[in-house]
Protein backbone atom coordinates (compact mmCIF):
# COMPACT_ATOMS: atom_id res chain seq x y z
CA UNK A 1 0.00 0.00 0.00
CA UNK A 2 1.30 3.45 -0.94
CA UNK A 3 -0.15 6.79 0.21
CA UNK A 4 1.03 9.79 -1.81
CA UNK A 5 1.45 12.76 0.51
CA UNK A 6 2.61 15.10 -2.27
CA UNK A 7 4.92 14.98 -5.28
CA UNK A 8 8.00 14.33 -3.11
CA UNK A 9 6.71 12.39 -0.10
CA UNK A 10 5.24 8.89 -0.09
CA UNK A 11 4.07 6.68 2.76
CA UNK A 12 4.75 3.04 1.91
CA UNK A 13 3.42 0.15 3.94
CA UNK A 14 6.23 -1.37 5.96
CA UNK A 15 7.97 -4.36 4.37
CA UNK A 16 10.69 -6.67 5.60
CA UNK A 17 13.10 -5.21 3.04
CA UNK A 18 12.85 -1.85 4.86
CA UNK A 19 14.70 -3.23 7.88
CA UNK A 20 18.11 -2.30 6.44
CA UNK A 21 17.17 1.38 5.93
CA UNK A 22 15.60 1.58 9.38
CA UNK A 23 18.58 0.04 11.17
CA UNK A 24 21.14 2.09 9.20
CA UNK A 25 19.35 5.31 10.14
CA UNK A 26 19.05 4.35 13.81
CA UNK A 27 22.64 3.14 14.00
CA UNK A 28 24.04 6.35 12.49
CA UNK A 29 21.90 8.69 14.63
CA UNK A 30 21.87 6.99 18.01
CA UNK A 31 22.61 10.15 20.01
CA UNK A 32 19.97 12.19 18.20
CA UNK A 33 17.18 9.60 18.05
CA UNK A 34 17.99 7.91 21.36
CA UNK A 35 17.17 10.98 23.44
CA UNK A 36 13.41 10.47 23.06
CA UNK A 37 13.08 6.99 21.53
CA UNK A 38 13.70 4.24 24.12
CA UNK A 39 13.90 1.45 21.51
CA UNK A 40 17.14 2.89 20.08
CA UNK A 41 19.09 1.58 23.06
CA UNK A 42 17.84 -1.98 22.54
CA UNK A 43 18.42 -1.94 18.77
CA UNK A 44 21.94 -3.35 18.69
CA UNK A 45 22.06 -5.07 15.30
CA UNK A 46 20.12 -5.56 12.09
CA UNK A 47 18.46 -8.69 13.45
CA UNK A 48 16.77 -6.60 16.16
CA UNK A 49 15.19 -4.39 13.51
CA UNK A 50 14.17 -7.40 11.44
CA UNK A 51 12.35 -8.84 14.47
CA UNK A 52 10.70 -5.46 15.08
CA UNK A 53 9.49 -5.23 11.47
CA UNK A 54 8.16 -8.79 11.58
CA UNK A 55 6.19 -8.03 14.75
CA UNK A 56 4.50 -5.12 12.97
CA UNK A 57 3.86 -6.89 9.68
CA UNK A 58 2.30 -9.92 11.34
CA UNK A 59 0.18 -7.96 13.82
CA UNK A 60 -3.31 -9.46 14.44
CA UNK A 61 -5.02 -6.38 12.98
CA UNK A 62 -2.66 -5.08 10.27
CA UNK A 63 -5.11 -2.67 8.64
CA UNK A 64 -5.74 -0.53 11.73
CA UNK A 65 -2.20 -0.85 13.13
CA UNK A 66 -0.39 -0.22 9.87
CA UNK A 67 3.08 1.34 9.93
CA UNK A 68 4.55 3.20 6.95
CA UNK A 69 8.01 4.17 5.88
CA UNK A 70 8.33 7.81 4.89
CA UNK A 71 10.10 8.22 1.55
CA UNK A 72 11.22 11.66 0.40
CA UNK A 73 11.94 11.36 -3.31
CA UNK A 74 12.58 7.70 -2.74
CA UNK A 75 14.98 8.16 0.18
CA UNK A 76 14.08 6.68 3.56
CA UNK A 77 13.27 9.45 6.06
CA UNK A 78 11.53 7.79 9.00
CA UNK A 79 8.46 5.89 10.21
CA UNK A 80 4.89 6.90 10.89
CA UNK A 81 1.87 4.76 11.66
CA UNK A 82 -1.03 3.70 13.81
CA UNK A 83 -0.59 1.95 17.15
CA UNK A 84 -2.82 0.59 19.90
CA UNK A 85 -5.87 0.89 17.66
CA UNK A 86 -9.23 0.05 19.23
CA UNK A 87 -11.50 -0.84 16.32
CA UNK A 88 -14.50 -1.45 18.57
CA UNK A 89 -14.35 2.04 20.04
CA UNK A 90 -13.04 3.56 16.79
CA UNK A 91 -9.96 5.20 18.23
CA UNK A 92 -6.27 5.01 17.40
CA UNK A 93 -2.92 6.64 18.11
CA UNK A 94 -0.35 7.95 15.65
CA UNK A 95 3.33 7.48 16.39
CA UNK A 96 6.31 8.73 14.38
CA UNK A 97 10.01 9.43 14.21
CA UNK A 98 12.10 11.24 11.60
CA UNK A 99 15.74 11.19 10.54
CA UNK A 100 17.67 14.30 11.56
CA UNK A 101 18.48 15.35 7.99
CA UNK A 102 14.79 15.70 7.12
CA UNK A 103 13.86 17.88 10.09
CA UNK A 104 12.38 21.37 9.57
CA UNK A 105 11.11 20.58 6.07
CA UNK A 106 7.45 19.89 6.83
CA UNK A 107 7.93 16.20 6.05
CA UNK A 108 6.46 14.79 9.25
CA UNK A 109 3.72 17.40 9.53
CA UNK A 110 2.43 16.54 6.07
CA UNK A 111 2.80 12.81 6.70
CA UNK A 112 0.84 12.89 9.97
CA UNK A 113 -1.82 15.10 8.36
CA UNK A 114 -2.25 12.58 5.56
CA UNK A 115 -2.42 9.72 8.04
CA UNK A 116 -5.16 11.13 10.27
CA UNK A 117 -7.17 11.96 7.14
CA UNK A 118 -6.75 8.28 6.25
CA UNK A 119 -7.88 7.30 9.74
CA UNK A 120 -11.11 9.30 9.52
CA UNK A 121 -11.98 8.65 5.88
CA UNK A 122 -10.72 5.11 5.25
CA UNK A 123 -10.56 3.43 8.65
CA UNK A 124 -13.75 5.06 9.99
CA UNK A 125 -12.04 6.14 13.22
CA UNK A 126 -13.73 8.59 15.57
CA UNK A 127 -10.72 9.67 17.63
CA UNK A 128 -7.00 10.06 16.85
CA UNK A 129 -4.47 10.86 19.56
CA UNK A 130 -0.77 11.67 19.63
CA UNK A 131 1.45 11.35 22.72
CA UNK A 132 4.49 13.61 22.98
CA UNK A 133 7.15 13.89 25.65
CA UNK A 134 6.93 17.35 27.27
CA UNK A 135 10.54 18.24 26.43
CA UNK A 136 10.37 17.02 22.82
CA UNK A 137 9.51 20.35 21.20
CA UNK A 138 9.75 19.29 17.50
CA UNK A 139 7.38 16.38 18.16
CA UNK A 140 4.91 18.54 20.13
CA UNK A 141 4.77 21.15 17.37
CA UNK A 142 3.26 18.67 14.91
CA UNK A 143 -0.12 18.06 16.64
CA UNK A 144 -0.26 21.72 17.64
CA UNK A 145 0.33 22.82 14.06
CA UNK A 146 -2.29 20.39 12.76
CA UNK A 147 -5.03 21.60 15.08
CA UNK A 148 -5.02 18.81 17.67
CA UNK A 149 -6.23 19.71 21.18
CA UNK A 150 -4.17 19.23 24.32
CA UNK A 151 -6.29 16.96 26.48
CA UNK A 152 -4.03 16.54 29.47
CA UNK A 153 -0.73 15.27 30.88
CA UNK A 154 0.07 11.60 31.40
CA UNK A 155 2.38 11.69 34.42
CA UNK A 156 5.57 9.65 33.97
CA UNK A 157 4.05 7.97 30.95
CA UNK A 158 7.25 6.74 29.31
CA UNK A 159 10.59 5.37 30.48
CA UNK A 160 13.48 6.85 28.49
CA UNK A 161 16.71 5.06 27.71
CA UNK A 162 18.61 6.97 30.41
CA UNK A 163 16.33 5.53 33.11
CA UNK A 164 14.20 8.66 33.61
CA UNK A 165 10.43 8.73 33.40
CA UNK A 166 9.00 11.56 31.32
CA UNK A 167 5.54 13.10 31.32
CA UNK A 168 3.56 12.81 28.08
CA UNK A 169 1.23 15.39 26.62
CA UNK A 170 -1.93 13.83 25.18
CA UNK A 171 -3.23 15.53 22.03
CA UNK A 172 -6.53 14.47 20.48
CA UNK A 173 -8.61 15.13 17.40
CA UNK A 174 -12.12 13.69 17.12
CA UNK A 175 -14.16 13.23 13.97
CA UNK A 176 -16.56 16.03 14.93
CA UNK A 177 -13.66 18.40 15.61
CA UNK A 178 -12.01 17.41 12.36
CA UNK A 179 -15.18 17.91 10.29
CA UNK A 180 -16.05 21.12 12.09
CA UNK A 181 -12.67 22.69 11.56
CA UNK A 182 -12.60 21.57 7.95
CA UNK A 183 -15.96 23.24 7.36
CA UNK A 184 -14.74 26.47 8.98
CA UNK A 185 -11.61 26.54 6.82
CA UNK A 186 -9.20 25.79 9.64
CA UNK A 187 -5.65 27.02 9.35
CA UNK A 188 -4.46 23.54 10.20
CA UNK A 189 -3.54 22.65 6.60
CA UNK A 190 -1.89 26.00 5.85
CA UNK A 191 1.07 25.93 8.18
CA UNK A 192 4.10 28.03 7.34
CA UNK A 193 7.12 26.05 6.21
CA UNK A 194 10.46 27.65 6.99
CA UNK A 195 13.49 27.26 4.78
CA UNK A 196 15.89 24.76 6.32
CA UNK A 197 19.59 25.55 6.38
CA UNK A 198 20.54 22.07 7.53
CA UNK A 199 22.83 21.45 10.46
CA UNK A 200 26.20 23.05 11.13
CA UNK A 201 28.16 20.01 9.95
CA UNK A 202 26.37 20.01 6.62
CA UNK A 203 26.86 23.74 6.11
CA UNK A 204 30.58 23.48 6.95
CA UNK A 205 30.90 20.56 4.56
CA UNK A 206 29.30 22.55 1.73
CA UNK A 207 31.53 25.56 2.39
CA UNK A 208 34.64 23.36 2.41
CA UNK A 209 33.54 21.64 -0.81
CA UNK A 210 33.04 25.03 -2.46
CA UNK A 211 36.56 26.12 -1.54
CA UNK A 212 38.00 22.83 -2.81
CA UNK A 213 36.08 23.20 -6.10
CA UNK A 214 37.49 26.70 -6.55
CA UNK A 215 41.00 25.45 -5.77
CA UNK A 216 40.67 22.70 -8.39
CA UNK A 217 39.40 25.22 -10.95
CA UNK A 218 42.39 27.48 -10.24
CA UNK A 219 45.05 24.76 -10.55
CA UNK A 220 46.44 26.21 -13.82
CA UNK A 221 47.02 29.55 -12.04
CA UNK A 222 48.82 27.90 -9.12
CA UNK A 223 50.92 25.41 -11.08
CA UNK A 224 51.52 26.95 -14.47
CA UNK A 225 49.78 24.06 -16.27
CA UNK A 226 48.53 25.07 -19.71
CA UNK A 227 44.79 25.89 -19.34
CA UNK A 228 44.15 24.51 -22.84
CA UNK A 229 45.49 21.17 -21.59
CA UNK A 230 43.89 21.23 -18.12
CA UNK A 231 40.30 22.35 -18.59
CA UNK A 232 39.14 20.10 -21.46
CA UNK A 233 40.43 17.04 -19.58
CA UNK A 234 39.48 17.98 -16.02
CA UNK A 235 36.39 20.16 -16.22
CA UNK A 236 34.13 17.36 -14.92
CA UNK A 237 36.34 16.85 -11.85
CA UNK A 238 35.77 20.38 -10.54
CA UNK A 239 32.27 19.53 -9.28
CA UNK A 240 31.17 15.92 -9.77
CA UNK A 241 33.54 14.24 -7.26
CA UNK A 242 32.65 16.77 -4.55
CA UNK A 243 28.92 16.39 -5.17
CA UNK A 244 29.43 12.62 -5.08
CA UNK A 245 31.15 12.91 -1.68
CA UNK A 246 28.20 15.00 -0.45
CA UNK A 247 25.70 12.30 -1.43
CA UNK A 248 27.92 9.51 -0.11
CA UNK A 249 27.86 11.29 3.23
CA UNK A 250 24.12 12.06 3.09
CA UNK A 251 23.14 8.56 1.93
CA UNK A 252 25.54 6.84 4.35
CA UNK A 253 26.88 4.67 1.58
CA UNK A 254 28.60 1.40 2.47
CA UNK A 255 32.39 1.51 2.44
CA UNK A 256 32.50 -0.87 -0.52
CA UNK A 257 30.38 1.40 -2.72
CA UNK A 258 32.28 4.44 -1.47
CA UNK A 259 35.58 2.81 -2.38
CA UNK A 260 34.22 1.82 -5.79
CA UNK A 261 33.12 5.39 -6.58
CA UNK A 262 36.40 6.82 -5.29
CA UNK A 263 38.48 4.44 -7.40
CA UNK A 264 36.34 5.18 -10.46
CA UNK A 265 36.94 8.92 -10.11
CA UNK A 266 40.64 8.48 -9.34
CA UNK A 267 41.10 6.12 -12.28
CA UNK A 268 39.27 8.53 -14.57
CA UNK A 269 41.51 11.43 -13.55
CA UNK A 270 44.62 9.36 -14.11
CA UNK A 271 43.38 7.99 -17.43
CA UNK A 272 42.26 11.25 -19.05
CA UNK A 273 45.43 13.09 -18.03
CA UNK A 274 47.75 10.42 -19.43
CA UNK A 275 46.21 10.37 -22.90
CA UNK A 276 48.73 11.61 -25.50
CA UNK A 277 48.70 15.32 -26.30
CA UNK A 278 47.48 15.74 -29.86
CA UNK A 279 45.45 18.78 -30.86
CA UNK A 280 44.18 16.95 -33.93
CA UNK A 281 43.02 13.82 -32.10
CA UNK A 282 39.30 13.19 -32.48
CA UNK A 283 39.30 10.43 -29.90
CA UNK A 284 40.91 12.73 -27.30
CA UNK A 285 38.18 15.31 -27.86
CA UNK A 286 35.49 12.61 -27.67
CA UNK A 287 36.99 11.17 -24.48
CA UNK A 288 37.06 14.62 -22.82
CA UNK A 289 33.44 15.35 -23.77
CA UNK A 290 32.15 11.95 -22.70
CA UNK A 291 34.16 12.05 -19.47
CA UNK A 292 31.69 14.73 -18.32
CA UNK A 293 28.79 12.32 -18.86
CA UNK A 294 30.70 9.45 -17.24
CA UNK A 295 31.37 11.58 -14.14
CA UNK A 296 27.69 12.54 -14.13
CA UNK A 297 26.90 8.80 -14.09
CA UNK A 298 29.18 8.25 -11.10
CA UNK A 299 27.40 11.08 -9.30
CA UNK A 300 24.11 9.31 -10.03
CA UNK A 301 25.50 6.14 -8.48
CA UNK A 302 26.32 8.09 -5.31
CA UNK A 303 22.89 9.78 -5.36
CA UNK A 304 21.13 6.41 -5.51
CA UNK A 305 22.87 5.34 -2.30
CA UNK A 306 22.70 1.69 -1.43
CA UNK A 307 19.88 1.04 -3.91
CA UNK A 308 21.19 2.08 -7.36
CA UNK A 309 19.00 -0.52 -9.06
CA UNK A 310 15.72 1.02 -7.88
CA UNK A 311 13.88 2.90 -10.62
CA UNK A 312 12.56 5.61 -8.27
CA UNK A 313 16.15 6.44 -7.30
CA UNK A 314 17.08 6.97 -10.95
CA UNK A 315 14.01 9.11 -11.62
CA UNK A 316 14.80 11.00 -8.42
CA UNK A 317 18.25 11.70 -9.85
CA UNK A 318 16.72 13.15 -13.03
CA UNK A 319 14.43 15.33 -10.90
CA UNK A 320 17.40 16.44 -8.84
CA UNK A 321 19.21 17.49 -12.02
CA UNK A 322 16.21 19.53 -13.14
CA UNK A 323 15.91 21.20 -9.73
CA UNK A 324 19.67 21.75 -9.69
CA UNK A 325 19.57 23.59 -13.02
CA UNK A 326 16.73 25.81 -11.78
CA UNK A 327 18.36 26.63 -8.44
CA UNK A 328 21.86 27.09 -9.93
CA UNK A 329 20.44 29.48 -12.52
CA UNK A 330 18.73 31.55 -9.82
CA UNK A 331 21.93 31.65 -7.76
CA UNK A 332 24.03 32.65 -10.79
CA UNK A 333 21.59 35.39 -11.80
CA UNK A 334 21.56 36.80 -8.27
CA UNK A 335 25.34 36.45 -8.10
CA UNK A 336 25.80 38.25 -11.42
CA UNK A 337 23.67 41.19 -10.24
CA UNK A 338 25.58 41.34 -6.97
CA UNK A 339 28.92 41.22 -8.83
CA UNK A 340 27.90 44.09 -11.13
CA UNK A 341 26.95 46.29 -8.17
CA UNK A 342 30.09 45.35 -6.24
CA UNK A 343 32.44 46.01 -9.16
CA UNK A 344 30.76 49.36 -9.81
CA UNK A 345 31.30 50.36 -6.17
CA UNK A 346 34.95 49.26 -6.26
CA UNK A 347 35.57 51.33 -9.38
CA UNK A 348 34.15 54.41 -7.67
CA UNK A 349 36.73 54.27 -4.87
CA UNK A 350 39.52 53.27 -7.29
CA UNK A 351 41.17 50.73 -4.95
CA UNK A 352 42.01 48.11 -7.54
CA UNK A 353 40.00 45.59 -5.53
CA UNK A 354 38.01 44.68 -8.62
CA UNK A 355 41.01 42.74 -9.94
CA UNK A 356 41.02 40.55 -6.83
CA UNK A 357 37.26 40.18 -7.13
CA UNK A 358 37.47 39.12 -10.77
CA UNK A 359 40.37 36.74 -10.16
CA UNK A 360 39.17 34.96 -7.02
CA UNK A 361 35.62 35.82 -5.90
CA UNK A 362 33.86 35.33 -9.25
CA UNK A 363 35.62 31.97 -9.94
CA UNK A 364 34.61 30.88 -6.44
CA UNK A 365 31.00 31.81 -7.15
CA UNK A 366 30.95 30.00 -10.48
CA UNK A 367 32.56 26.87 -9.02
CA UNK A 368 30.38 26.71 -5.92
CA UNK A 369 26.96 27.60 -7.39
CA UNK A 370 26.03 23.97 -8.13
CA UNK A 371 27.26 22.82 -4.70
CA UNK A 372 25.18 25.40 -2.81
CA UNK A 373 22.22 24.71 -5.11
CA UNK A 374 22.45 21.00 -4.31
CA UNK A 375 22.60 21.78 -0.61
CA UNK A 376 19.52 24.02 -0.75
CA UNK A 377 17.51 21.60 -2.89
CA UNK A 378 18.32 18.63 -0.67
CA UNK A 379 17.68 20.52 2.58
CA UNK A 380 14.40 21.95 1.19
CA UNK A 381 12.86 19.47 -1.26
CA UNK A 382 9.87 21.73 -1.91
CA UNK A 383 11.94 24.88 -2.52
CA UNK A 384 11.86 24.46 -6.30
CA UNK A 385 9.52 21.47 -6.47
CA UNK A 386 6.66 23.64 -7.67
CA UNK A 387 8.85 25.73 -9.97
CA UNK A 388 10.41 22.96 -12.05
CA UNK A 389 7.09 21.43 -13.22
CA UNK A 390 5.86 24.91 -14.19
CA UNK A 391 9.01 25.46 -16.24
CA UNK A 392 8.54 22.06 -17.85
CA UNK A 393 4.93 22.86 -18.73
CA UNK A 394 5.87 26.24 -20.18
CA UNK A 395 8.84 25.11 -22.25
CA UNK A 396 7.39 21.84 -23.56
CA UNK A 397 4.88 23.54 -25.91
CA UNK A 398 7.38 26.32 -26.73
CA UNK A 399 9.99 23.74 -27.66
CA UNK A 400 7.44 21.81 -29.72
CA UNK A 401 6.53 24.92 -31.74
CA UNK A 402 10.21 25.88 -32.09
CA UNK A 403 11.16 22.46 -33.45
CA UNK A 404 8.32 22.46 -35.98
CA UNK A 405 9.24 25.95 -37.18
CA UNK A 406 12.92 24.94 -37.27
CA UNK A 407 12.20 21.93 -39.49
CA UNK A 408 10.10 24.05 -41.81
CA UNK A 409 12.92 26.62 -42.09
CA UNK A 410 15.49 23.88 -42.73
CA UNK A 411 13.42 22.72 -45.71
CA UNK A 412 12.62 26.25 -46.89
CA UNK A 413 16.25 27.44 -46.78
CA UNK A 414 17.69 24.29 -48.34
CA UNK A 415 19.97 23.63 -45.38
CA UNK A 416 21.74 20.34 -45.93
CA UNK A 417 22.91 18.27 -42.94
CA UNK A 418 24.15 15.62 -45.38
CA UNK A 419 27.03 17.75 -46.70
CA UNK A 420 27.37 20.49 -44.07
CA UNK A 421 29.40 19.05 -41.19
CA UNK A 422 28.90 22.04 -38.86
CA UNK A 423 25.15 22.05 -39.47
CA UNK A 424 24.97 18.33 -38.67
CA UNK A 425 26.91 18.94 -35.45
CA UNK A 426 24.45 21.60 -34.29
CA UNK A 427 21.59 19.35 -35.38
CA UNK A 428 22.82 16.61 -33.02
CA UNK A 429 23.43 19.05 -30.16
CA UNK A 430 19.82 20.15 -30.56
CA UNK A 431 18.72 16.52 -30.49
CA UNK A 432 20.55 15.79 -27.23
CA UNK A 433 19.14 18.95 -25.65
CA UNK A 434 15.58 18.07 -26.63
CA UNK A 435 15.99 14.54 -25.27
CA UNK A 436 17.17 15.98 -21.95
CA UNK A 437 14.13 18.27 -21.79
CA UNK A 438 11.77 15.39 -22.61
CA UNK A 439 13.24 13.30 -19.78
CA UNK A 440 13.09 16.29 -17.44
CA UNK A 441 9.45 17.02 -18.32
CA UNK A 442 8.39 13.40 -17.79
CA UNK A 443 10.24 13.18 -14.47
CA UNK A 444 8.67 16.41 -13.19
CA UNK A 445 5.09 15.99 -14.40
CA UNK A 446 4.43 12.23 -14.39
CA UNK A 447 2.61 12.27 -11.03
CA UNK A 448 0.70 15.51 -11.58
CA UNK A 449 -2.82 15.86 -12.83
CA UNK A 450 -2.96 17.36 -16.32
CA UNK A 451 -5.61 18.05 -18.92
CA UNK A 452 -5.70 16.29 -22.26
CA UNK A 453 -3.95 19.14 -24.09
CA UNK A 454 -1.00 18.98 -21.69
CA UNK A 455 -0.86 15.20 -22.03
CA UNK A 456 -0.70 15.49 -25.82
CA UNK A 457 2.30 17.82 -25.81
CA UNK A 458 4.97 15.33 -24.78
CA UNK A 459 4.03 12.63 -27.33
CA UNK A 460 3.87 15.33 -30.02
CA UNK A 461 7.28 16.65 -28.98
CA UNK A 462 8.67 13.11 -28.98
CA UNK A 463 7.31 12.47 -32.51
CA UNK A 464 8.85 15.70 -33.85
CA UNK A 465 12.14 14.80 -32.16
CA UNK A 466 12.02 11.37 -33.84
CA UNK A 467 11.80 13.17 -37.20
CA UNK A 468 14.87 15.25 -36.26
CA UNK A 469 16.64 12.07 -35.17
CA UNK A 470 15.84 10.22 -38.39
CA UNK A 471 17.20 13.13 -40.46
CA UNK A 472 20.39 13.21 -38.37
CA UNK A 473 20.74 9.42 -38.62
CA UNK A 474 20.29 9.47 -42.40
CA UNK A 475 22.85 12.27 -42.70
CA UNK A 476 25.53 10.46 -40.71
CA UNK A 477 24.93 7.20 -42.61
CA UNK A 478 25.32 9.17 -45.84
CA UNK A 479 28.60 10.69 -44.65
CA UNK A 480 29.96 7.30 -43.59
CA UNK A 481 29.03 5.82 -47.00
CA UNK A 482 30.58 8.72 -48.91
CA UNK A 483 33.70 9.51 -46.86
CA UNK A 484 34.32 6.45 -44.72
CA UNK A 485 34.48 5.63 -41.03
CA UNK A 486 35.94 8.05 -38.46
CA UNK A 487 35.68 8.05 -34.66
CA UNK A 488 33.40 11.10 -34.76
CA UNK A 489 31.01 9.51 -37.22
CA UNK A 490 30.85 6.24 -35.30
CA UNK A 491 30.06 8.11 -32.07
CA UNK A 492 27.37 10.23 -33.74
CA UNK A 493 25.89 7.12 -35.40
CA UNK A 494 25.83 5.12 -32.16
CA UNK A 495 24.38 8.02 -30.16
CA UNK A 496 21.65 8.62 -32.73
CA UNK A 497 20.67 4.96 -32.74
CA UNK A 498 20.45 4.87 -28.93
CA UNK A 499 18.41 8.07 -28.84
CA UNK A 500 16.08 6.83 -31.61
CA UNK A 501 15.35 3.58 -29.76
CA UNK A 502 14.78 5.56 -26.58
CA UNK A 503 12.46 8.02 -28.32
CA UNK A 504 10.42 5.30 -30.02
CA UNK A 505 9.88 3.43 -26.76
CA UNK A 506 9.13 6.60 -24.77
CA UNK A 507 6.62 7.70 -27.41
CA UNK A 508 4.95 4.29 -27.33
CA UNK A 509 4.77 4.37 -23.51
CA UNK A 510 3.36 7.92 -23.54
CA UNK A 511 0.64 6.99 -26.03
CA UNK A 512 -0.28 3.84 -24.10
CA UNK A 513 -0.41 5.80 -20.85
CA UNK A 514 -2.80 8.29 -22.43
CA UNK A 515 -5.02 5.56 -23.88
CA UNK A 516 -5.20 3.58 -20.65
CA UNK A 517 -5.19 6.62 -18.36
CA UNK A 518 -2.41 5.06 -16.28
CA UNK A 519 -0.33 8.15 -15.50
CA UNK A 520 3.37 8.33 -16.20
CA UNK A 521 4.68 5.45 -14.07
CA UNK A 522 5.32 3.13 -17.03
CA UNK A 523 7.16 5.90 -18.90
CA UNK A 524 9.27 6.62 -15.83
CA UNK A 525 10.17 2.96 -15.46
CA UNK A 526 11.30 2.71 -19.07
CA UNK A 527 13.41 5.88 -18.82
CA UNK A 528 15.00 4.66 -15.59
CA UNK A 529 15.66 1.23 -17.12
CA UNK A 530 17.26 2.74 -20.23
CA UNK A 531 19.72 5.03 -18.41
CA UNK A 532 22.37 2.28 -17.95
CA UNK A 533 22.45 1.85 -21.75
CA UNK A 534 23.69 5.42 -22.09
CA UNK A 535 26.20 4.86 -19.29
CA UNK A 536 27.69 1.83 -21.05
CA UNK A 537 27.92 3.73 -24.34
CA UNK A 538 29.60 6.71 -22.65
CA UNK A 539 32.14 4.38 -21.00
CA UNK A 540 32.94 2.72 -24.33
CA UNK A 541 33.53 6.07 -26.07
CA UNK A 542 35.56 7.45 -23.17
CA UNK A 543 37.83 4.51 -22.41
CA UNK A 544 37.87 2.24 -25.47
CA UNK A 545 37.68 4.53 -28.49
CA UNK A 546 41.12 6.13 -27.97
CA UNK A 547 42.66 2.64 -27.85
CA UNK A 548 40.61 1.21 -30.72
CA UNK A 549 41.46 4.12 -33.03
CA UNK A 550 45.05 4.47 -31.75
CA UNK A 551 44.49 7.97 -30.31
CA UNK A 552 43.65 9.40 -33.75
Amino acid sequence: MVINVNDEIELRALELSDAHDIFTTIDSQRAYLGRWLPFVESTKELADTVDFVKSLIFTPNPRSNMVFTIRVRGQFAGLVGFKDSDVGNKKTEIGYWLSEEFQKQGVMTRSVEKLFHHAFHELDMNRVQILCAIGNTPSRQIPIRLGFHLEGIMKEGELLSDGRFTDLEVYRLTRSEFLGEAAEGSKRTHFVEEISWGNKKELLFVMAASLIATTIAKIPDFTGIDPDYFYPRNLSFVLFPLLAVYFIWKQRLSWKKTLLIGLAFAGSVLYINTLPVDEGSDTLMLACIHMIFFSWSLLGFAFAGNQPGKFDKRIGYLRYNGDLVVMSTLILIAGALFALVTLALFRLVDTGAEQFYMRYVIPWGLSSAAIFATYLVQANPRLVANVSPVIAKIFTPLLLVTLVVYLILVIATDKDPFHNREFLFHFNVLLVGVMAIIHFSIAENSHRASNRWVNLQLPALAVVTIIVNVIALAAILFRITEWGVTPNRIVVLGSNILILVNLLMVTFQLIMSMRNNRGGESVERFIAGYLPVYVVWVAIVTFLFPLLFQYK
